[in-house]
C-alpha cells in the first residue's frame, strides 16, 4: 500500500512538472508570434493629421504630383487605382519609406511627423476613414499597418 501511494505521488509530481513546463513553453512561444497587423480601413490618422498634411502636401508635393495627386509627368499619382495597384497589400512603412525619399530634389529632408502627415492626407484623399488615435511616427507601428485601397460602395 505504502508502495503505491508513493507510486502516486510520485506519478502527480511528475505530472505538474510537466504541466509547468508547458506553459513555460506556451508562454515562450507567445513572443515570438508576430504582432497583428491592421488595414488602413480601420481609421489609423486622425482628421488633424490629414489637415497638417494638406498643408505640407500643397507646398512639398503638389508641383510634381499635383493638386488632384493624380501624378504628372515622371511623378506617380498618389491616388485612385494606379496607385491602389502599386501599394495594395503593402505595410506603410514601404510607402513611407518612398516620401522619405521626396522632394527629388531634397531626399531625407522630412521629418517623420510631416511624411506621417502627408501620408494621412493621402489616405484622407483616397477616401480612407480617419480615426480616434494619431498614426504613430514609430517605425515598428508601419510594419503592422497594411496600405488596402478603399472599399466602394
Amino acid at each position: 500500500m505504502r508502495c503505491s501511494s508513493l507510486r502516486l505521488l510520485h506519478q502527480f509530481i511528475v505530472g505538474v512538472g510537466l504541466a509547468c513546463a508547458l506553459v513555460v513553453a506556451m508562454a515562450g512561444q507567445s513572443e515570438t508570434v508576430a504582432p497583428s497587423t491592421q488595414s488602413v480601413r480601420g481609421g489609423v490618422y486622425t482628421k488633424e493629421q490629414a489637415s497638417r498634411g494638406e498643408k505640407l502636401y500643397t507646398e512639398m508635393c503638389s508641383q510634381c504630383h499635383g493638386d488632384d495627386l493624380a501624378g504628372r509627368e515622371q511623378a506617380l499619382p498618389l491616388a485612385g487605382p494606379e496607385f491602389g495597384s502599386v501599394w495594395d497589400g503593402q505595410p506603410i512603412s514601404a510607402l513611407l519609406g518612398r516620401i522619405r525619399q521626396m522632394p527629388p530634389n531634397k531626399p531625407n529632408s522630412l521629418s517623420r511627423p510631416q511624411m506621417v502627415d502627408i501620408l494621412s492626407y493621402i489616405l484622407s484623399f483616397d477616401g480612407l476613414p480617419a480615426g480616434m488615435s494619431p498614426l504613430s511616427d514609430e517605425q515598428s507601428v508601419w510594419t503592422r499597418i497594411i496600405y488596402q485601397t478603399p472599399l466602394t460602395n
